[in-house]
């Protein structure tokens, strides 16, 4: 006993004799917590300028002086926001004071670190490239090409899926591109080709679809057109595919002569369909806005749309509810860091409370 005593001792011994006589400040190191989400996303491009931004933490926030330690900058200004806390501090909603400019790009990042429950502190998001969150916004839609082109030339700005990207070709993948500038709309009949051909060069049946800025090719290799988006409709995972666009018209008078990418689709079997219900917030049950489940992310009505057109003002909110059968891709194939595919089937239909419907295409979340 009166050794172990002894021992027990001696670390108090030292601690008297490093502090001589003055009181000492111990720093405990901080938990650091992060950002789990935000939109839009990093490297995210083709963001509306009237979108508000939003953060998700592992921990609520605790911090008093958020606003301050927020930076939305294009580069060479700094933006005006406001900054709403959400669901007891785990998310932030980030409103611009005006539109943002279309075609530009802009940077959310943190002056200094966030303070968060437990003594934690959050630093800049980063995913991909530079720190903080990079995105970039669409061209307007004004009909002026100064303002809704995203470049003097006329190219594919990006192609989701594609190879290097985050997203990366499945066998059920639909493609879509990005222009830089608007598409023609007699673009096929002025002698344009949008197609996706295989390795012996044979075109693979797809439906295109153009308006604006984007493209959207959807391959089917279904036997028939109704079974377009079911399980057997896959491209055959491992074999080389060519998404092709030549002679394109831009409505402002360029010309895409040729572009290519090859592909090379991921196996995503064996898939699993799952019944995903769009819930009702209570609109439809009569509640007011004001008493509807909002979504933990922004404060939003859960599934509510809101209506902001030229011709009609704000409209809404309006309650999407249905069924949506969602195909899975299978996971234990994918890691942690990668997105999990799923695709909805082409002719999935949520129904609108009020004055509009939805149709939902096969996509890739």
């Amino acid at each position: 006993m009166k050794h172990n005593n002894t021992l027990a001792l001696i670390p108090a011994m030292f601690l008297a004799a490093c502090g001589g006589g003055d009181e000492q400040t111990i720093d405990e190191p901080t938990t650091p917590g992060e950002v789990v989400y935000s939109y839009p996303a990093d490297g995210q491009s083709n963001v509306s300028p009237k979108a508000d931004m939003v953060l998700r933490f592992s921990h609520a926030l605790s911090d008093n002086d958020v606003a301050s330690k927020i930076r939305i900058t294009d580069g060479s200004t700094d933006l005006s926001f406001t900054a709403e806390s959400v669901d007891g501090g785990r998310s932030l909603t980030l409103s611009p004071q005006g539109e943002l400019s279309p075609g530009a790009d802009y940077t959310i990042e943190f002056t200094e670190a966030l303070q968060a429950e437990g003594g934690r502190t959050i630093p800049t998001p980063n995913a991909f490239g530079p720190e903080g969150v990079q995105f970039s916004t669409r061209g307007a839609f004004s009909g002026i090409a100064g303002l809704d082109n995203l470049s003097p030339e006329f190219t594919v700005a990006e192609m989701i899926p594609s190879e290097g990207n985050v997203f990366q070709p499945m066998n059920f993948s639909t493609f879509r591109l990005q222009m830089t500038q608007t598409v023609h709309p007699d673009w096929k009949a002025l002698g344009g080709v949008i197609e996706i051909t295989d390795s012996n060069a044979n075109v693979v049946p797809a439906t295109v679809l153009v308006k604006g800025r984007d493209i959207t090719i959807d391959p089917c290799l279904a036997d028939s057109k109704e079974r377009c988006g079911r399980e057997e409709d896959i491209l055959t995972s491992g074999e080389t595919y060519t998404v092709s666009v030549r002679n394109l018209s831009s409505l402002h008078g360029g010309t895409l002569d040729d572009f290519s990418e090859t592909i090379t689709p991921r196996d995503t079997g064996p898939t699993v369909v799952l019944s995903q219900q769009v819930v009702d917030s209570g609109l439809n049950a009569g509640e007011s806005a004001a008493n509807t489940r909002k979504s933990r992310l922004n404060g939003q009505i859960i599934n509510g749309i809101t209506l902001n057109s030229v011709l009609q003002g704000n409209a809404g909110p309006s309650q999407q509810t249905g069924d949506l059968f969602a195909e899975l891709a299978y996971a234990p194939a994918f890691t942690a860091d990668e997105p999990l595919p799923l695709r909805v089937p082409k002719g999935s239909v949520l129904t609108s409370s009020s004055w509009m419907s939805v149709s939902t295409v096969r996509c890739r979340l």
